[in-house]
């Protein structure tokens, strides 16, 4: 099956992809070949997958698989290499390619590839997904750099959109004083914005971690008194089916009458 067949195409590609090619069904088995030649020869297998996979003679997942193989070999050789193959890919799957290669970019080139698609993301070639994947990554394995990299951008809506996903994600990676840190800076920099802030941070966790959203407001500093008025376009959102993330949303405001008429407002809607 196909575990002989990736053994054979792992010591041996170019045979296994002749017989993968002389047979009626091999198409099924080409992109294990590939697959196994992106180890060792990435642009060779770019070349076999260019004719094969993009031209739309393998679509099955294994096609798939190797295009990721592909594209991880490439990112281990560095953000240029990695940019100029997905440049040859179609607008569709270079999102997807992104999100499963940039971990395997080297270390001192997530900063410059994350720059690199932040452009693009500007000027329209580049999702958010993309960038919000990358820029997790590099706060995985360089969370000063990314804090960073994320500090010279000029303040507005777009930086506090960018400030509360790393929020979120490191508070739901355990690293709470860190997130309280940054979500601390964000509503002291604009004081006037500081319930909007807290509004979207709300939003965006109370599906991936409605208990720490709670605790990460509560630390911030006792002049900023979020109200159940201030949450009404969004309490109905949860609604008898998930009580308990509104309940936690209830404990981000500090005073219980008002915690208690979130509650009844959002039983009634």
């Amino acid at each position: 099956g196909y575990q002989v067949f990736n053994a054979c195409a792992r010591r041996d590609w170019r045979s296994a992809l002749e017989w993968a090619e002389s047979d009626p069904k091999g198409s099924q088995w080409v992109g294990s070949a590939i697959s196994a030649l992106a180890a060792t020869d990435p642009g060779m297998a770019e070349e076999l997958l260019q004719k094969r996979l993009l031209s739309g003679e393998m679509t099955d997942g294994r096609g798939y698989s190797a295009l990721y193989s592909v594209a991880q070999s490439k990112a281990r050789l560095g953000k240029d290499a990695l940019l100029a193959f997905l440049e040859g890919l179609p607008s569709q799957q270079q999102s997807n390619m992104i999100a499963n290669s940039a971990r395997d970019l080297p270390e001192g080139d997530l900063a410059g590839f994350l720059d690199e698609l932040y452009q693009r993301k500007s000027a329209g070639g580049s999702n958010n997904w993309s960038f919000s994947n990358v820029l997790n990554e590099l706060m995985r394995v360089d969370p000063v750099k990314a804090k960073a990299w994320v500090d010279q951008m000029e303040p507005g809506t777009e930086r506090t959109n960018i400030e509360m996903g790393m929020i979120s994600n490191m508070a739901t990676s355990g690293k709470m004083s860190e997130s309280i840190e940054l979500m601390t800076k964000v509503v002291e920099r604009d004081p006037a914005k500081a319930k909007d802030a807290i509004k979207q941070l709300v939003n965006q966790m109370s599906y991936q971690g409605p208990a720490a959203m709670a605790e990460i407001i509560n630390a911030l500093p006792a002049n900023i008194q979020m109200t159940a008025d201030d949450f009404q376009n969004s309490a109905h959102m949860f609604g008898w089916g998930r009580a308990g993330s509104l309940v936690d949303m209830a404990k981000t405001i500090r005073s219980p009458d008002e915690q208690a008429k979130l509650l009844v407002q959002a039983m009634d809607q």
